[in-house]
């Protein structure tokens, strides 16, 4: 406690010095706590489920997919056969409609499940029941989530038993779910849940993989075992299934590794990695600016040696004021991160919503404190060691003039200054990078115009539109009164929309080659109306767009892209070539009538690791095929002024049709484009953010060694001056030394950028950032900086009075 005590008189005796240090740690360990406080709400923080790490999703991977979903019947068979797993349920979403008395309908987001889903996930209702056995199949049953509660119905308590029309149909409410299950890191924002109704088929569909499977390990049994016995599966489905089965296999992937996607986790190490840099910058400010204390107080130290105070006892009271400037930067620190989370959090878009819960909770605390404790060994050690191992004797004689050992200091706080610009430039080359290659992905050429275009979704009940003629009959009458509406130029409607997602994905074999029997190649698969391709401003390059005829012609024709038509048949028109789709024993051969260029689809650019969708982002085949309506479609409309003005007129439009319809997602696609990215662009601004203030602090770094060097060197200037040395020699003479100190710290740097570019261009080949310029630009911004750093103290010198200067000796 003396040690304690006496910092603390240290450190009050120097206030300026006490504030600057504190300032500077608190920037460091605050954006770094904030960045980890993203990061355990992503991915370290588990789900309010029982026992999460023993919970699984169960995807089927063939050669031409990555992750995909089952067939009834697969996930019948993974119910029935398994040997590993206490209970297993299959779910799937949809997007019904909402309606209440006098108001329009709404889509509402839900999960259709079967009755295990709430046992296996461990969670009681807050209030009511769950589905029971009886319910499996039922239609006219409901649990609803916390969130819908509370915000639709108004947090009734009495809501178990109240009627809701969803899809034009009642709905009882039997359960409400606790906040817990109001986890849109799992599958999104929910509103409710209804069972999971099969149709007529029921469990015996093998074509159809549209159902996701989550299963929950037994007692003892450890995931790699889990996938031993799907192993075994696998073998069996493809000794029954020889046909369609013999290539695919079933792979287990933990709960907690699923959360959050790939390229998700990479980014979020990624900032995490580079935040350190401007931890690590600010510990060698406090360095440097605890030598330059030390110096200042040599005699001191001296004093307090030729006394009789050991050495490890002096070091011991220089770590005390280090702990003691650590500490209160770290709660200052979080005091910031507490701030800075709640701004990020309204920001992170999590299931094209904007809002996540960042709570600085105490795994957050925990690292606060470890930071407080890094720090202090990172910048109070040396300076505590050279302190310690200092020459008493000379100190004394010396009477506080730079001597020999002083000019090792000297050494020590240029070294770290060189570190500190390579650092900097770590910094800003990531950021520059991130950022360039976000500013080009959202730029990029599409392949189709996002300007102009407004787009819409549609999912028409079940109820109603069974018959695919109702679907069709719909869907002629909404193009109908939707190129009525003012302002609105072009309409087409589709199953899919670039701005989005493909509408389906399906294999195809070409007519007159050998069939690779299991591994047929994967294609995008568009339904579009007639004029789609013109709305869309995707360009023709070969043959014809579709025509109203062609929703009548059996079987329909195709379009293919460019890079298909050039693999498929290269050198040679596609034009008139055929295509096979639909089972080997079923397969039907569709004629290509036109070509057309490559579309890019952002929702596919990122989906690498976990690549539900099954299509990837390398994708080289997409195909459309005429599409008179269905269920579920988009609504793309071309109009002359600004696409917001039109938005009432469409949803009136669409009331008009059908008042229990809700067309949701309305909005532009450059606002799609945006939204995709949204958490891309957030995380290269917070990059910005971080390597300015890491650049900022590297300036303030240099600043104050070249200003503490300069001072020291004030009797050296004195007699240049006095022997004739010009103005512009003595700047230089300053100058010089920072522009040495920067070239050396750039040096460094630039190696360090090289191998940090092309370990993301590795981990990250989705962000197309590549290129040496940006981090030479940021090269030469940081020697600017550098030398506007020592421009002031350089200027100082260069008017020092000579006659003053020697009188100070």
């Amino acid at each position: 406690m003396g040690a304690i005590r006496q910092a603390l008189r240290q450190l009050a005796k120097s206030p300026a010095y006490t504030a600057v240090a504190v300032l500077t740690l608190a920037l460091g360990i605050g954006v770094n706590t904030t960045t980890f406080t993203v990061i355990n709400a992503l991915l370290l923080t588990p789900p309010k489920f029982e026992e999460p790490a023993r919970i699984a999703y169960i995807y089927s991977v063939q050669p031409q997919s990555t992750f995909w979903g089952h067939s009834t019947g697969e996930a019948k068979a993974i119910h029935d056969l398994n040997s590993v797993f206490s209970q297993v349920a299959m779910m799937s979403w949809a997007s019904p409609s909402f309606t209440e008395p006098g108001r329009p309908a709404e889509r509402l987001t839900t999960m259709t499940v079967t009755p295990d889903f709430f046992p296996l996930l461990g969670t009681p209702p807050a209030m009511g029941r769950w589905f029971s056995p009886a319910e499996a199949n039922a239609t006219g049953v409901a649990v609803v989530s916390n969130r819908f509660w509370r915000s639709r119905l108004a947090a009734d308590p009495n809501a178990v038993g109240r009627t809701l029309r969803i899809d034009g149909a009642p709905v009882t409410v039997v359960g409400v779910m606790p906040s817990g299950l109001d986890d849109p890191i799992n599958w999104g924002h929910i509103d409710l849940w209804t069972p999971l109704a099969l149709g007529d088929k029921g469990w015996d569909d093998w074509n159809s993989a549209w159902i996701k499977v989550m299963a929950r390990l037994k007692p003892g049994v450890s995931m790699a075992q889990a996938q031993a016995d799907m192993d075994v599966l696998s073998r069996r489905f493809a000794h029954d299934h020889p046909v369609d089965y013999r290539l695919m296999t079933l792979k287990i992937m933990p709960l907690l590794e699923s959360r959050i996607e790939g390229t998700g986790r990479r980014m979020s190490w990624l900032t995490m990695d580079l935040t350190a840099f401007v931890l690590l910058i600010a510990c060698v400010n406090l360095a440097n600016l605890q030598l330059a204390q030390s110096m200042r107080r040599a005699r001191e130290h001296a004093i307090r040696l030729a006394l009789g105070c050991s050495r490890w006892r002096l070091a011991r009271h220089l770590l005390a004021e280090s702990f003691l400037l650590s500490v209160a930067g770290a709660v200052l620190g979080f005091l910031i991160a507490s701030w800075l989370t709640g701004a990020l959090g309204h920001r992170i878009v999590i299931a094209d919503e904007a809002g996540l819960s960042l709570p600085l909770d105490l795994r957050v605390a925990a690292f606060t404190l470890a930071a407080a404790v890094a720090t202090t060994a990172a910048f109070g050690i040396v300076p505590a060691w050279a302190a310690a191992r200092s020459d008493a004797s000379s100190a004394l004689r010396s009477g506080g003039r730079a001597g020999t050992e002083d000019r090792s200091r000297h050494r020590l706080r240029k070294t770290l200054v060189v570190a500190e610009v390579a650092a900097a430039l770590v910094i800003l080359s990531g950021a520059a990078y991130f950022v360039r290659g976000t500013l080009r992905l959202t730029h990029r050429d599409f392949g189709w115009k996002p300007d102009g275009l407004l787009i819409g979704s549609i999912d028409l009940p079940w109820a109603g539109y069974s018959d695919d003629d109702k679907s069709r009959a719909f869907a002629t009458s909404l193009r109908s009164r939707l190129a009525e509406v003012p302002g609105v130029e072009a309409v087409s409607l589709s199953e899919g929309n670039p701005a989005v997602s493909y509408a389906d994905a399906t294999d195809f074999v070409v007519e007159g080659k050998p069939v690779p029997e299991g591994k047929e190649p994967i294609a995008g698969f568009e339904k579009i109306q007639p004029g789609f391709i013109g709305l869309m401003g995707i360009r023709l390059v070969e043959g014809r767009d579709f025509a109203e005829a062609d929703l009548r012609r059996s079987p329909a024709p195709i379009l293919v892209n460019l890079s298909a038509a050039r693999r498929l048949w290269p050198g040679k028109s596609a034009v008139g070539r055929k295509l096979g789709f639909g089972p080997r024993n079923a397969r039907v051969y569709r004629e290509v009538v036109g070509v057309v260029n490559d579309v890019t689809i952002p929702s596919e650019a990122f989906q690498q690791d976990n690549d539900l969708s099954g299509i990837g982002p390398s994708i080289h085949y997409q195909f459309y095929s005429p599409f008179g309506g269905s269920r579920s479609l988009f609504v793309s409309l071309r109009t002359s002024a600004d696409p917001h003005l039109v938005e009432d007129g469409v949803r009136a439009a669409v009331a008009a049709v059908d008042p229990n319809v809700a067309i949701y997602h309305l909005s532009t696609a450059r606002e799609k484009v945006s939204d995709l990215m949204a958490n891309f662009t957030l995380v290269g601004q917070v990059l910005l953010g971080m390597a300015a203030l890491g650049l900022v602090l590297a300036a303030v770094g240099i600043y104050g060694v070249i200003a503490s060097l300069t001072e020291q060197r004030t009797r050296e200037i004195g007699i240049r001056a006095a022997l004739g040395a010009r103005r512009s020699e003595v700047l230089w003479l300053v100058m010089r030394t920072g522009l040495l100190l920067s070239a050396g710290g750039c040096a460094i740097g630039l190696c360090l950028s090289a191998a940090l570019a092309r370990l993301l261009s590795r981990v990250m080949p989705e962000i197309p950032g590549g290129g040496p310029a940006p981090t030479l630009a940021m090269a030469l911004l940081i020697t600017v900086v550098a030398l506007a750093a020592c421009w002031l103290p350089a200027r100082r010198a260069a008017n020092v009075d000579p006659i003053e200067a020697l009188r100070c000796e």
